[in-house]
């Protein structure tokens, strides 16, 4: 069968109504076979003879045939407007199409998607180009976000693959290169959308007061299921699993169960309520607090089965089952290999395995599981039995050889036994079905409404068609106009403020007939139209949402600096008295900025300081309100000195200000018995190592032909990864260096035991550790201080992709991702 599309346009002053149908050409000899064709003639013929349908106003046949185009506005922030219809196709929906002339009448949702398909097929102007390299220039990942967008630009010149041997202002390889290389890069067209079109536009929108600039339609159309089960010649027929929601069938259909089938949902349910399956766990911590579930909300599929399979020690567990990204079965090994299940050798293994199903995979999903096989039924809040059942049926032979057991938080085990006669004895399965089937008699008492108001609409609809040929001229437009246009955009007064006085809700006496029966059967007494979109979207698949708000520093005055002389005795002798207060440690600089960071005081070396006029900056009367935003970047590193003198010396490496290096450098070149190191912690994969201290030294380094200059500087490797955390390095120089810094911090690698147990964030608690990470001085988790320590000397710049971001995420590298990048020395 061919199907194609026909198309009813019908004009008013105020909308563009364009109605796509399928048809079959073989059984309808009148049906339009082309979509805006060029011969538009033939077109308006045919469409003036279509049978059973009003006349509409025929195309005009001295214009162009109508087409579908979008085109860019570069007023309003670069935001499109559809010219003359969207370009729908094979869609048998109804649309309606604005004639608009300004952005504000677009709905907001549409004009992000065609903005993008627009600057997707369209491609970016040399200026707006431009833009995007002037902002990428100013972030501090600018080589990560550069690498990004020539990840799969496989024609790009070598040398251009290097942000630094970009020049923008080169107007050879401006207009020869980069424009032609860049100007349809989706990467590049989502960092100008993303970074430039939609903050502006955003805040704009933030700042208009008047209901009628939010970016909605005015009047909107609307059909349902009352629509689709209306009374004709065919009548619509359909199939459900289940019959808890034949309450909301439209009153024209009814659901009829085969008769073999009535004992389907009593057989279900004492199935469930076997003795097998009358097991049920509170899932909380050890002090009876839920457990937080936003590291598991920010898991895809395969993440959360490849954690769950690294907790479990039986190696007879060979592999973990999920759905994939594109919904297909997959299964991942311990060596995290992915395979479709289909082709994978755990087919016909799958009591070797473990299964994940997320709630949207719950209905459909059949996999022959072996006897014995027992599974674990997660309690979300306003489950319905609907849903509870479809979840437990996974298990094809429950009741026979297989089981299920009941996990829910404490939000929910309370709900439960709100509807016990007693709280204080166990939680049986009868008691889990009892608050499911409560659940299930709320959601249609609260849809309740929604349907009727639906039915009216339709009834509404139903009539205004029955009427119209007894109508003529512009009665018979407004006729039909009020009974279809429906108001769309209301202002949060009209929808969650009080009701103006004498504003009621409408009762369902005043309903038809048929509807106020099912309304009284359902105990719904009123019908407030209002309030029926306050909540009427709900997400099947949890996601964890963020949305980044950036916080400025408050306002402090500038310290004034100053030289102490134990600093400059320091720089003439070599060392300084234990108890100076010119020198502190410094990760005592952090701990007065970060709350928490103190916890690990002792974990850090104490041969690693700063001076006094190194740590303060401004001026904060009170200590408690001192923020992470002030902290002083470590750019010179003073080293050979100790802490006291004769044996006991501790050799220290010390962190100056830009001012005391100035005030010194005099004293460092005559004395000579230290050495100033320039220093500055990796920032980007591309930048040179300044670890190795060894960079620009005041004295010089000896030039030795038999060893490098770092060679010749007595580093304390520990020193050296402790300023690195402190200064806010993100890429290693060798992955040596990495696997230091996770066995520093207790964090798993590829190189640790598979079997040692972990958190979910990759942290390894002090009775679990092996090999050097027994060595690790943190006894509590340190990871979410090192995001923050991060996130101030980042100054809210995003540094997930880079070395460190990776390992507070929970990314393990290999020593391709560590050492691909670097570049020399």
């Amino acid at each position: 069968m061919v199907q194609q599309l026909e198309e009813l346009v019908a004009e008013d002053l105020c909308v563009e109504l364009r109605i796509h149908v399928p048809v079959n050409t073989a059984r309808d000899p009148n049906s339009i076979c082309r979509h805006a064709s060029p011969d538009h003639d033939t077109t308006a013929a045919k469409f003036d003879r279509l049978r059973n349908i009003p006349r509409f106003m025929r195309f005009p046949r001295h214009s162009p045939a109508p087409n579908v185009s979008i085109r860019v506005m570069h007023l309003h922030l670069r935001l499109i407007t559809p010219y003359h219809a969207l370009p729908i196709l094979h869609c048998p929906s109804f649309m309606l199409a604005r004639k608009c002339k300004t952005i504000a009448n677009l709905s907001f949702d549409v004009a992000l998607v065609l903005t993008y398909l627009s600057h997707y097929y369209q491609g970016l102007t040399s200026r707006q180009l431009l833009s995007c390299f002037d902002l990428l220039l100013k972030r501090d990942d600018a080589a990560v976000e550069y690498k990004n967008w020539t990840a799969k630009m496989n024609n790009l010149p070598t040398e251009l693959r290097s942000l630094s041997n970009i020049n923008v202002e080169n107007e050879r390889q401006w207009e020869d290169v980069l424009v032609p290389q860049f100007q349809r890069n989706c990467h590049t067209i989502n960092f100008f959308l993303a970074n430039i079109v939609f903050p502006k536009q955003a805040k704009q929108a933030k700042q208009a007061k008047q209901a009628k600039q939010a970016k909605q339609f005015t009047h909107k159309l609307s059909t349902s299921a009352w629509d689709l089960a209306a009374l004709k010649t065919h009548p619509t027929t359909g199939f459900s699993g289940t019959n808890d929601s034949r309450f909301l069938l439209p009153t024209s259909i009814s659901q009829v169960d085969p008769v073999g089938q009535l004992e389907t949902n009593a057989k279900v349910l004492s199935i469930v309520l076997q003795f097998e399956n009358d097991h049920y766990l509170c899932v909380q911590d050890e002090r009876h607090q839920p457990l937080s579930s936003a590291a598991f909300l920010d898991m895809l599929n395969g993440a959360l089965a490849k954690h769950w399979l690294s907790l479990v020690e039986d190696k007879n567990i060979g592999a973990a089952i999920f759905f994939n990204d594109h919904d297909e079965l997959v299964a991942c090994t311990r060596d995290d290999s992915v395979e479709l299940l289909a082709t994978s050798s755990f087919r016909n293994q799958l009591g070797r395995c473990l299964i994940y199903l997320d709630d949207a995979h719950t209905r459909g999903t059949d996999l022959k599981l072996p006897r014995g096989t027992r599974a674990v039924v997660t309690l979300g809040p306003k489950v319905t039995k609907d849903r509870l059942l479809q979840g437990c049926m996974r298990m094809r032979m429950l009741g026979d050889g297989h089981s299920v057991m009941f996990f829910a938080p404490p939000e929910v085990q309370h709900a439960i036994c709100a509807l016990k006669s007693s709280s204080k004895t166990p939680i049986h399965t009868k008691d889990i079905l009892r608050w499911a089937m409560n659940n299930t008699c709320e959601q249609v008492i609260h849809h309740g409404p929604r349907w009727a108001m639906q039915g009216v609409d339709y009834e509404r609809r139903n009539q205004a068609w029955r009427t119209y040929p007894e109508t003529t001229g512009a009665t018979q437009d407004q006729c039909i106009g009020c009974a279809w246009r429906q108001p769309d955009a209301k202002s949060l007064e009209e929808m969650y403020g009080p009701k103006p006085a004498g504003q009621r809700a409408k009762s369902s006496t005043e309903l038809p007939s048929t509807i106020y029966e099912r309304c009284k059967e359902l105990d719904i007494v009123g019908v407030d139209e209002n309030k029926l979109d306050e909540e009427q979207q709900r997400e099947v698949t949890a996601e964890l949402e963020i949305e980044p708000q950036v916080e400025r520093p408050p306002k402090a005055t500038a310290e004034h600096h100053t030289l102490a002389p134990d600093v400059r005795d320091f720089i003439k002798y070599g060392f300084y008295r234990p108890g100076s207060t010119a020198f502190m440690p410094l990760h005592t600089v952090i701990e007065d900025s970060i709350p928490g960071f103190y916890m690990h005081t002792k974990a850090w070396s104490a041969g690693l300081v700063a001076t006094r006029d190194f740590v303060r900056t401004v001026r904060i009367q009170d200590r408690s309100h001192r923020g992470a935003s002030y902290l002083r970047p470590a750019n010179w590193i003073v080293s050979g000195g100790t802490c006291g003198q004769y044996g006991s010396a501790l050799p220290v490496l010390v962190a100056l200000s830009q001012y005391e290096v100035n005030e010194l450098l005099p004293d460092l070149r005559r004395h000579g018995k230290l050495r100033l190191h320039m220093y500055s912690p990796r920032l980007t994969q591309e930048m040179r190592i300044f670890d190795d201290l060894a960079y620009y030294c005041v004295p010089p380094l000896p030039i030795s032909p038999h060893s490098p200059p770092s060679a010749l500087i007595p580093v304390d490797l520990q020193q050296i990864l402790e300023l690195n955390v402190l200064a806010g390095q993100l890429y290693f120089s060798t992955y040596d260096a990495y696997l230091r810094f996770c066995n520093f911090f207790a964090v798993m690698t590829n190189e640790t035991d598979k079997s040692v147990d972990c958190e979910i964030d990759g942290w390894v608690r002090p009775s679990n550790r092996v090999g050097q990470m027994a060595k690790s001085p943190f006894s509590e988790n340190p990871l979410l201080l090192l995001k923050e320590l991060m996130g101030a000397r980042r100054k809210g710049m995003n540094y997930d992709l880079t070395h460190v971001g990776k390992i507070l995420r929970a990314r393990r590298l290999n020593a391709e991702d560590v050492e691909g990048g670097c570049s020399s020395v």
